[in-house]
């Protein structure tokens, strides 16, 4: 028995992740193997400013491991590693092939998203994202949900998860941000109770990393 906690059986053709442009026509072969689905971080970039990027991620159908392990390989989504190198992965299912560009957009891209979290002091929290990139950017959503944020008291207790409870749409949809464009996304608090709180808010957007962390005081009511 293997030493390592294999989670999963897979049948599956295993493309290995190519960054340069190109085509990669992969054979037509269905192997039964063995894998390690334990989460792997991948960090893009160096810095605070890092993207980084583990658990799961979704397909356009269903959520699938972000990574896998396979005798010492570590297998990651191509479709993902195209998404953090701004390139365009394309399926032709027909063919079989994996097509990789710029998307008629190339040359290095500058500058990142920069998101914003705030609370306006009255009953709601106000998070910002923008584009400081040389290009468009687009956000893809695979729900009618954009965004989710969780909240903690002062004694570390959760008090509140926006997506507790409630059912979204199961649709796709992208946000495209040109660049020096600001989308702002408003969550009203109603029912929080006066005291300090600490709140995570992120975008749910596929394969991104977009969140904000903040403190914030809730006044008493006149």
């Amino acid at each position: 028995m293997m030493k390592r906690k294999h989670t999963r059986t897979l049948l599956a053709t295993l493309a290995l992740a190519a960054v340069a442009t190109g085509v990669v026509q992969a054979a037509p072969a269905l192997t039964q193997i063995w894998v390690d689905t334990n989460p792997v971080t991948i960090q893009v970039g160096n810095g605070p400013n890092a993207e980084k990027h583990t658990g799961t991620f979704n397909n356009g159908e269903q959520k699938v491991p972000l990574s896998l392990l396979h005798n010492g390989t570590t297998y990651v989504p191509l479709r993902f590693v195209g998404n953090v190198l701004h390139k365009e992965v394309k399926w032709d299912a027909n063919g079989r092939i994996i097509t990789i560009s710029d998307g008629g957009q190339g040359g290095i891209v500058a500058g990142q998203l920069e998101s914003v979290l705030g609370y306006d002091g009255a009953d709601s929290l106000v998070f910002s994202v923008k584009n400081q990139t040389e290009r468009e950017h687009t956000l893809t959503f695979t729900s009618g949900q954009k965004f989710d944020y969780v909240i903690w008291n002062e004694k570390g207790e959760k008090v509140r998860q926006y997506s507790t409870n409630k059912m979204f749409t199961a649709v796709m949809s992208n946000l495209v941000l040109k660049q020096g464009q600001e989308e702002t996304f408003t969550a009203p608090l109603e029912g929080l109770p006066a005291g300090t709180y600490k709140v995570k808010f992120w975008l749910t957007a596929q394969g991104a990393d977009i969140s904000q962390t903040i403190t914030f005081h809730v006044s008493a009511q006149k």
